[in-house]
């Protein structure tokens, strides 16, 4: 497999190992670390590593393969971008109407307060 992934590419990896990094093996989790989060190239993690260029490359591989089959069964990071999108309507919706904003506020106010009783 050839690296050298683009921006999007690392953002949607990035998403899915905040969601699912937990379920791949130690070792996968500590290469994809440190090439997503860290931007460390192969070679890097290799030498960190005392492993081979290779080695690394064929855990990656298998790691962002896990990664996307958690996504395409569980759609989690899916559904929550989905919500991140809804959430910015309703706070761009509540910008353009102050009377709204006030009610839904009094809501918001009296679910807290319903909580705390």
């Amino acid at each position: 497999m050839s690296w050298g992934m683009s921006i999007e590419d690392m953002l949607h990896y990035g998403a899915l190992f905040d969601f699912y990094g937990a379920l791949l093996t130690d070792a996968q989790h500590d290469i994809v670390y440190e090439y997503i989060t860290l931007n460390e190239t192969l070679s890097e993690i290799a030498e960190n590593k005392h492993i081979t260029k290779q080695a690394v490359s064929d855990a990656l591989g298998k790691a962002l393969k896990k990664l996307d089959f958690y996504e395409d069964t569980l759609h989690l990071v899916a559904k929550f971008q989905n919500i991140l999108a809804q959430v910015d309507k309703v706070a761009l919706d509540l910008l353009d109407d102050e009377d709204l904003a006030r009610r839904i506020g009094a809501k918001y106010k009296d679910l807290i307060k319903s909580l705390e009783d």
